[in-house]
């Protein structure tokens, strides 16, 4: 016949078993043997999201099962990446730009039975663009018509490899953005123009510095054009507005 048994973590170790049968006439047969009871070993797992976004907060948990009873389980080994720590059974991080690519998390879980369990997880951490921002903004109150006229202003741009451009909803026709010169995060622009007398009044002017990803800042401002006969101008008209 069949013999069934489901062992629990008391009986891990060497068993004997005795059997016995009868052949329901008073004979009697006996056999004795031993069973080896292993234990399971504990096993740890990770739940969570398998990308972190970098200067976002990431969770992750470790899972543990298989701990038999009155065993304790622990930590033996963690080498983890420097932007996450480990509380607990949680995962916890915020990456910053210099963390962007793949990490690994390997994690040991060991008894004090001597069983083990190894956990090993990558994490890809994603880069998250940064819109460019003004940092300087600085141009004349008003021009002479037929003077030629130079300002500059400064834009910070965060992310490694990006570029910078201008984007252009209202230009005056004389008025141009000739160059820029990146200084380590910031890109400096160069304004330049010469108005003529057409253009003597009140010159608004409305552009956008973009990143590479598309991000910007847009710059809303106005020049008075003066003429060579003006000898006032009312500066209260203008008005300026800076904005996304």
């Amino acid at each position: 016949g069949a013999m069934a048994w489901t062992p629990e973590y008391s009986n891990v170790g060497k068993n004997k078993i005795v059997v016995l049968s009868s052949d329901g006439h008073g004979g009697i047969a006996a056999d004795t043997f031993t069973l080896t009871v292993l234990a399971l070993p504990p096993h740890i797992a990770y739940i969570g999201d398998s990308v972190a976004h970098e200067d976002s907060l990431f969770l992750g948990r470790l899972h543990i099962s298989n701990i038999g009873a009155g065993d304790t389980a622990f930590f033996s080994k963690t080498i983890v990446p420097s932007w996450i720590k480990i509380v607990g059974d949680t995962l916890t991080g915020v990456p910053e730009a210099q963390d962007a690519g793949k990490d690994t998390i390997i994690v040991v879980l060991s008894e004090k039975a001597g069983f083990a369990d190894t956990l090993k997880k990558i994490i890809t951490v994603l880069h998250t663009n940064h819109p460019p921002k003004l940092i300087i903004w600085s141009r004349p109150d008003s021009i002479y018509q037929y003077s030629q006229a130079t300002w500059s202003f400064t834009a910070a741009d965060t992310d490694k490899g990006d570029s910078l451009s201008v984007v252009w909803t209202i230009k005056p026709k004389w008025l141009t953005i000739l160059s820029n010169q990146v200084q380590g995060a910031n890109w400096k622009f160069a304004v330049s123009g010469t108005p003529t007398s057409t253009d003597v009044a009140w010159a608004p002017f409305v552009f956008s510095v973009r990143d590479t990803a598309g991000a910007s800042f847009t710059i809303r401002d106005s020049v008075f054009i003066v003429a060579l006969t003006t000898t006032s101008i009312n500066k209260n008209n203008r008005q300026i507005s800076f904005g996304p």
